[in-house]
């Protein structure tokens, strides 16, 4: 692999198969965090990920987000095993085989987890409030359309589900300027 022999010598396309179980499992610890939720989080939000009514979207959109990191992540980790496994096929000179090998290919298999796994820690935050916005913007009397803005008391009960508590006789509307960054529908009187 001349990418990889470029940044060091000692790597090789064979090195791929550990890359790609190192996302495959990185991947697969995702995806069943996400689907796995510890039982107050389930009793709370029904246990399925595309359950999105009110009480329940924040932590559908966790589910949903670390299911499609780690969704992406399994379908890399074979796409590299794939790539490592033809290029052994297609060589026709010897492989050198060892422990710097092995210890090499098991350093580029904790590389992946923990670029992966931190890189999900990295965009769930605003994903989850970009997901949680769509959500509070949807209108729920049955037209199936968003409205132009979310509505306040819905997105401040996301946001408090997550733990971020609002301030002392700080209106809904207030708090999702603060807490999400957007202008909110509040009630008539607001």
């Amino acid at each position: 692999m001349i990418l990889l022999g470029l940044v060091h010598p000692a790597f090789g396309y064979e090195d791929l198969f550990l890359a790609g179980l190192g996302a495959d499992v990185v991947g697969a610890y995702l995806v069943a965090r996400g689907l796995l939720q510890p039982i107050p989080q389930l009793a709370t939000a029904g246990g399925t990920m595309y359950a999105l009514e009110r009480a329940k979207a924040a932590y559908a959109v966790e589910d949903r987000i670390r299911g499609t990191v780690g969704l992406v992540a399994l379908v890399i980790g074979f796409l590299l095993q794939a790539a490592g496994y033809t290029d052994i096929l297609a060589r026709h000179h010897a492989l050198a085989y060892g422990k710097r090998e092995a210890l090499t290919g098991v350093g580029l298999a904790v590389g992946i987890i923990l670029v992966v796994y931190l890189f999900e820690r990295l965009v769930r935050p605003p994903w989850r409030d970009r997901l949680l916005i769509r959500v509070a913007r949807f209108d729920h009397t049955g037209a199936r359309l968003l409205r132009e803005k979310p509505l306040a008391h819905v997105l401040r009960s996301f946001g408090e589900q997550l733990g971020k508590s609002g301030l002392q006789d700080e209106s809904d509307v207030a708090y999702c300027w603060r807490v999400f960054g957007v202008d909110a529908d509040g009630p008539l009187h607001e």
